[in-house]
């Protein structure tokens, strides 16, 4: 345990809250649940992406029918409802009264512990939690796990001014996080924006000013490269074990590399075919279509595989057009919005070899295509800089969530008030509270008995 202020007081989950696990009904009988009325009811599946600290009901309700048939128990509003497998660790407090099914171990905290303060907590402890579940085709929470879970009680003032500061800080960092997270986007169309000024001129306009060059041609990509169906059959190779890579449009990556692993494996025959067929070359690209049309991607010389009938090679003539710059061509999105416009739409987009030879282009001289794609790498490279410092401050500022909640449990984030009453007082009210309501219980049972 971690060092704490001398008024707080270490102790278990079970020393400070009823421990409450839930249930569901028979699922194929339609009575059992409803939209609306009924009771409300929980489920971890309802808590996947939720990100409010409270909740008033899942997807569906209990009917009475439902609630009666099943070991669900109703819990009070302020309840918070802790999921215990598939996965462990979603917190949420329950608005109003509510149940949960069996994957959950849920907390009705006793008076004077802040439902706030004890949602932060599971935050903060959920790899406590992880460490002390167990299962093989899923890990769960026990309820003797459960109950032993440490809890640090803090005066019931301090409770309340941690969370205060804690909804603070929080709420600042969620807003980092979303700001964070809109960022990739930015950067994919600022990326998207520099290949739009690229093939349309406005890129190199500055400098066409200050050189003598050509002006760009109206051409057809079959004039500037070799556009070739590399399984002209169109019929899909059978699988062959330990055969060779067949590279098909989903085997694409968005960085622009091949999953040669995960493609399918067809006979070296087939790779026989395709060299008597074609004969790749440095600078030589891959473009989508059918299905996915696009993702033009570079082809490596140091392996051997073959190519799906889902993709177009395009070999690019060096004596008139640069590979990088008619890949840039390619990946731009005036120019797939075009290619999108002329495809074929039915079950799936297509555009095939014929349209593919005859797609008009606009091509600058090879002076101007390298200094185009100087400025384009130029500032990719900006983007790919950013992208990494992205990265950095995204494992930061989740790391940061983390880093508070620890230092709020340690008696950090806020000052302690010599005034506040200890928090062993605190769980000696609590104690008391709970030997009292057993004594009331017992006398209640027995009155009954005599009345019988």
């Amino acid at each position: 345990m971690a060092l704490i202020p001398p008024s707080w007081k270490d102790c278990t989950l079970e020393d400070i809250a009823s421990i409450v696990s839930g249930g569901t009904p028979k699922s194929t009988v339609t009575e059992n649940f409803c939209e609306t009325g009924g009771v409300a009811w929980l489920t971890p599946a309802d808590l996947s992406g939720y990100g409010v600290k409270t909740i008033s009901r899942g997807k569906r309700n209990l009917t009475e029918i439902g609630y009666q048939s099943c070991s669900a128990k109703k819990m009070p509003k302020g309840s918070v409802l802790y999921s215990s497998r598939a996965p462990i660790g979603y917190v949420v407090i329950a608005e109003n009264e509510i149940s949960t099914n069996q994957g959950f171990k849920s907390f009705v905290p006793e008076q004077g512990v802040d439902s706030n303060y004890l949602y932060y907590y599971l935050m903060s402890i959920k790899h406590i939690a992880e460490s002390k579940a167990t299962g093989t085709t899923f890990k769960e929470l026990s309820s003797t796990a459960t109950k032993s879970l440490p809890f640090v009680a803090a005066p019931e003032n301090e409770q309340k001014r941690i969370t205060e500061k804690l909804d603070r800080l929080l709420a600042q960092v969620d807003t980092i996080q979303q700001r964070l997270n809109n960022l990739p986007d930015i950067i994919k169309r600022f990326r998207q924006s520099v290949l739009a000024a690229a093939v349309s001129g406005k890129l190199t306009e500055q400098w066409r000013e200050g050189n003598n060059v050509k002006a760009w041609k109206d051409i057809i990509l079959k004039d500037a490269a070799n556009i070739i169906d590399p399984q002209p059959s169109h019929r899909t190779p059978p699988v062959v074990e330990g055969g060779v890579p067949y590279v098909g449009i989903g085997d694409l990556m968005v960085d622009g590399s091949i999953d040669f692993e995960r493609a399918r494996k067809v006979s070296f025959d087939v790779l026989k075919e395709h060299k008597e067929r074609y004969q790749l070359k440095e600078g030589d690209f891959l473009f989508g279509k059918i299905g996915t049309l696009g993702k033009a991607t570079k082809l490596p010389m140091d392996i051997d595989y073959t190519l799906s009938a889902n993709v177009i090679l395009i070999q690019p003539l060096l004596d008139v057009v640069l590979p990088e710059y008619l890949t840039f061509f390619l990946s731009a999105p005036t120019t797939m919005n075009e290619v999108a416009k002329q495809s074929n739409s039915t079950s799936q987009a297509a555009f095939g070899i014929k349209k593919m030879r005859a797609f008009n282009c606009e091509l600058p001289d090879l002076r101007e295509q390298t200094e185009i794609v100087r400025q384009i790498e130029q500032y990719f490279a900006l983007a790919g800089t950013l992208e990494k410092h992205l990265a950095n401050a995204k494992i930061r500022v989740d790391n940061l969530t983390q880093s508070i909640l620890a230092k709020a449990f340690r008696g950090e984030l806020v000052p302690q008030d010599p005034n506040d009453e200890p928090a062993d007082k605190l769980l000696e009210r609590i104690k008391a509270a709970r030997l009292e309501a057993e004594k009331l219980e017992k006398t209640a049972k027995k009155a009954a008995k005599v009345k019988r």
